[in-house]
């Protein structure tokens, strides 16, 4: 993964391991450190866990827990909002931008499993934004922040998420990772393969720091 591709999208198909990779990046590979932060949602529409709000609180609450000095980013939209805040999405959206880029922001890493399993619109939504995030990111801009955001998601194939980040992506498509390619699983090589591309979720930008 080259610096400037912040968002990584794993695709497979049902049974191949995504979530049993996700988490053991959580566990392994990519754990919380004092200077690096990851927060993380497995989407299960079963357990009822398919809105984007319930996803965006689960990662603010992760956030603010290892990076408390960030809370304060979260107190415009809760004095103007209240309770409700956790159903604006485009709320909770900006409130964890503005963290994240904050100066006083450590590394962090957000995982997001199962995005297939999403409801609908709230997908749809989901994929948008994080395509425009992802699109307008300057591959050659520069900043002075400490904080990086680095996006992880995994999916099944569906042609609606394919289409979808294709489309809104424009002419500069996340960095896509197609192991419905492989024959039945995510084979060894390819989970060695994937820890390799995501070496730089770990070490991001150290040659600034």
């Amino acid at each position: 993964m080259r610096d400037d591709d912040s968002l990584l999208w794993i695709s497979a198909d049902p049974g191949c391991g995504k979530s049993v990779l996700a988490k053991s990046l959580i566990d392994n590979e990519l754990r919380t450190t004092n200077e690096h932060t990851v927060c993380y949602f497995f989407f299960n529409y079963k357990k009822q866990q398919d809105k984007v709000t319930t996803a965006l609180c689960a990662l603010l609450h992760q956030l603010f827990s290892h990076q408390p000095q960030l809370i304060q980013y979260a107190i415009p939209a809760w004095e103007k909002i209240g309770d409700n805040v956790v159903k604006e999405v485009s709320e909770l959206w900006r409130m964890l931008l503005a963290a994240e880029r904050a100066h006083e922001a450590h590394d962090v890493t957000f995982i997001l499993d199962a995005l297939d399993e999403c409801r609908l619109p709230d997908r749809r939504w989901l994929i948008n934004i994080l395509a425009r995030f992802y699109t307008q990111i300057s591959p050659s801009s520069s900043t002075t922040r400490r904080g990086r955001l680095k996006i992880l998601i995994t999916s099944r194939p569906y042609f609606e998420v394919v289409q979808g980040f294709t489309y809104n992506a424009r002419h500069r498509h996340p960095f896509h990772i197609a192991a419905e390619k492989e024959n039945t699983s995510l084979s060894r090589d390819m989970q060695l393969y994937i820890r390799q591309r995501l070496n730089d979720l770990r070490v991001f930008n150290l040659s600034r720091k």
